[in-house]
């Protein structure tokens, strides 16, 4: 699958569709297996419940290929590199090999005790699961020898003999939770508190010699706790109020560019509030306020160290069917998410916009979009059924410094901390709004008996809307343009 990439500002106003970066290569492929047994037992009006042991796995692998440009955006020869150049000395492209073999096995047990008064579910299981991961980087450089009246004819791949572009990894964790659901009042009010505790064992096995002949091995633990409550409370049948907090984290994180790695948990604590009516099958109001605590949070490489955050905001959606076949879904959500501790940037990065370090506490964090707006609506008509959806987004910011100015500047880099590359660049500026709509039509052709074709169109982003975004993971910087419109036609049989 190719993957345009980003464009310069001069090449995404002329033809925001063109392909300034033909080595950008994704692939990838995956088997996945698994199995479950799963056992009823006892009355569960009083005492009884399910036991459940799931085993399942995966293989997978993916190869990205990318070049030395892949951080850069820069049109002026006078500065360094053109982006769209490819025939100079010391140019590259590097294919990221990965290979994951995931086994886990996963014992379950639902045990239901019900009295007169008072009605508890207890729910408690473990999961074990191991992860095999097998780094390599092969890579195609552009001599001199190899330019030809002006065209670099790229050679063979070969292995990098760096040693952090070539790793193995054998990881394993362990998490055992335990949580007990007690329904009070006739099930009127549920508290459900409940615990998991996470034991992470990581192996990582790297050489440390380019001939790989000598290989050593870092191992790491890491256990963390994740507590849970959730409060549910029914004042009448169809209405119900919740509070829920939760603790959660995300584990190490290794790739490839060490600008994106983490040796350390993400801590994050979650509350939310809300209440749902509905009023028979017509009408269904949501509200929910939700606040996350975030700590020691990676930064997106603005930061050398990790920092704390919040992200805030409100939720209302309304689902509304005033006729037989028709319905209504409307909902909004207002983020506020903002870096709530001290913490130096990386100024070097910004060199030519801020020249001049400065905190980024109170900085709201990158590419969140403070107001979120989304409506689709259905009507089915006999064997026919019409939809519309469309989904809006405001203005979010590209960077950590919060500039609505877009401005982008280039600069060297150090190749040791950007996986090989040289030269790039950064950035900043307010992301466009967009607003999208699609349309569906489908409808069932022919029936008879359990013989059965169907058929559907769709039309993706209907008025061709104009906006890009920045792509994290394939071409950060510039202007990697959204997918105009598109339509899809579909046809299947059953038999």
């Amino acid at each position: 699958m190719t993957d345009p990439g980003s464009l310069g500002i001069e090449a995404y106003n002329q033809n925001r569709f063109q392909n300034n970066r033909p080595n950008n290569d994704k692939s990838g492929r995956a088997k996945r297996w698994g199995a479950v047994y799963q056992n009823f037992f006892g009355d569960t009006d009083r005492v009884g419940g399910d036991f459940t042991f799931s085993y399942y796995g995966h293989d997978m692998s993916r190869d990205f290929k990318f070049d030395s440009n892949y951080l850069n955006v820069n049109t002026n020869p006078k500065l360094g590199p053109v982006y769209t150049n490819q025939n100079y000395p010391g140019f590259f492209i590097f294919d990221h090999l990965r290979r994951y073999v995931m086994n886990a096995f996963e014992p379950n047990l639902n045990l239901v005790v019900n009295t007169n008064k008072v009605k508890q579910t207890f729910n408690v299981g473990m999961r074990f699961m191991t992860m095999d991961m097998f780094i390599r980087s092969d890579q195609s450089t552009c001599e001199k020898t190899d330019i030809i009246d002006g065209v670099c004819h790229m050679p063979p791949y070969i292995l990098s003999k760096t040693p952090n572009n070539n790793q193995e990894m054998f990881n394993n964790y362990t998490a055992v939770w335990l949580s007990d659901k007690i329904e009070l009042f006739d099930s009127k009010l549920a508290i459900t508190p409940g615990i998991r505790y996470t034991f992470l064992n990581y192996n990582n096995k790297e050489p440390e010699k380019h001939d790989f002949s000598v290989w050593t091995s870092k191992k790491q633990r890491q256990n963390e706790w994740s507590p849970a409550l959730n409060i549910g409370y029914k004042p009448m049948e169809n209405w119900i109020w919740y509070a829920n907090y939760r603790r959660s984290f995300i584990p190490p994180q290794h790739t490839m560019v060490g600008i994106t790695r983490t040796n350390y948990n993400q801590i994050f604590n979650e509350i939310e509030v809300g209440q749902r009516y509905s009023y028979k099958n017509l009408l269904s109001f949501n509200t929910n306020y939700f606040v996350i605590f975030a700590k020691r949070y990676y930064a997106g490489g603005y930061s050398p160290q990790p920092v704390d955050a919040r992200s805030q905001g409100v939720e209302l959606e309304l689902y509304y069917a005033p006729i037989r076949g028709l319905q209504f879904h409307v909902a909004y959500t207002y983020i506020d998410a903002r870096i709530t501790s001290n913490a130096d940037d990386i100024a070097y990065y910004f060199t030519g916009i801020v020249n001049k370090p400065f905190d980024i506490k109170g900085k709201r964090l990158p590419y969140v979009s403070p107001n979120q707006f989304i409506f689709d609506m259905m009507y089915t008509y006999k064997h026919t059924t019409f939809g519309i959806s469309s989904y809006f987004y405001s203005r979010a910011y590209s960077s950590m410094l919060n500039q609505a100015k877009d401005q982008t500047v280039c600069l060297p880099l150090n190749p040791e901390y950007t996986g090989g590359l040289e030269y790039g660049c950064n950035s900043v500026g307010l992301l466009p709004l967009y607003f999208v709509l699609n349309v569906q039509v489908s409808s069932v052709l022919w029936q008879s008996g359990r013989h059965k074709i169907t058929g559907s169109l769709q039309i993706n982003n209907l008025f061709n809307m104009k906006y890009y975004f920045r792509g994290i993971g394939t071409s950060p910087t510039g202007r990697e343009p959204a997918p105009g419109r598109s339509i899809t036609a579909y046809l299947n049989y059953e038999f």
